[in-house]
């Protein structure tokens, strides 16, 4: 293999993105002889823009196009020497070496190394080991192919950072989710317990007391507590939503039956104040019918 690629073909050192033009001798020119140019194939080789060794099987640098001279410029000798020595700086072969592994299975191997040279940054290669035969089918040199994957690497290891984000961003979304579901159930879950109390202590300690002290000053107070649960419960008609607190108060004593005079008293208002409220409450509620009894549409939409 040594005699093969000779020493003058190598041509000068290139930039990464330039192409040599292929020169063919005289002899070669001549259609049927091309093809079988030893000219031919040591000018694609050394067009290849990756890198291309041939090694013996004892691993010795045979030969390495232009893309390896300029990647390991600062080694003063690469031919003759082992390929472990130049490309990683080692006494010995990689641990996962595809050459080693091709020398034993004799078919091709790829593996994906990391490298350092003087020219080009360091970063990550895609090698690939290739056996050659001879026509007894023995394996008699490999060729290293060797593809900078450096830009990929780096690519794919973002957006594997970018998914991990995505997963941590969904997680934390999906625990707050869980937290707002169990605040809303937990407020869900005060109210009953408010009402509850409401139901089980306030109201008949409220209807024990209208039996004994003034009627009328119970039923204000009443009418304050339902004012003060109303934010708190919820409980109102989605239809008296749109109501002020104070409105609210009225539409409720106007649901218990209570008239314009007996609302005033019990609120400490006159009665032409109430019946401003509640011609507020109808003109709110859409009651455009006079002849609908606001009592009657309270009592059929709670």
């Amino acid at each position: 293999m040594q005699g093969f690629f000779s020493d003058n073909t190598s041509g000068v050192e290139r930039p990464l993105t330039s192409i040599p033009g292929i020169y063919l001798s005289r002899d070669s020119l001549e259609e049927s002889s091309i093809l079988n140019s030893r000219e031919l194939l040591v000018f694609i080789l050394e067009s290849i823009q990756d890198g291309v060794s041939i090694l013996d099987i004892d691993m010795r640098v045979r030969y390495v196009n232009s893309s390896i001279k300029r990647w390991y410029s600062n080694k003063e000798q690469i031919v003759g020497r082992k390929c472990f020595e130049i490309y990683h700086n080692r006494s010995s072969p990689c641990e996962k070496c595809p050459v080693l592994r091709t020398m034993e299975s004799k078919k091709s191997e790829v593996e994906i190394v990391p490298y350092q040279t003087h020219s080009v940054t360091d970063g990550w290669q895609e090698l690939f080991s290739i056996p050659i035969f001879n026509k007894s089918d023995e394996l008699i040199s490999l060729l290293e192919y060797v593809r900078d994957i450096s830009l990929q690497r780096f690519v794919e290891h973002k957006l594997i950072s970018v998914l991990d984000r995505l997963d941590s961003i969904e997680t934390r979304n999906d625990l707050l989710t869980s937290l707002l579901r169990r605040t809303e159930e937990e407020k869900d879950e005060l109210e009953k317990t408010i009402t509850g109390n409401m139901e089980r202590y306030v109201k008949p300690s409220l209807e024990y007391l209208k039996r004994h002290t003034d009627e009328k000053d119970v039923e204000f107070v009443e009418g304050l507590i339902k004012e003060i649960m109303n934010p708190v419960t919820k409980k109102h008609s989605s239809v008296l939503d749109d109501l002020t607190s104070r409105e609210i108060q009225i539409a409720e004593f106007i649901r218990e039956g209570k008239t314009s005079k007996e609302i005033a008293e019990i609120l400490s208002v006159s009665k032409k104040t109430v019946d401003f409220h509640r011609a507020n409450i109808r003109k709110k509620l859409s009651i455009k019918d006079n002849s609908m009894n606001l009592r009657s549409y309270l009592l059929s939409h709670q």
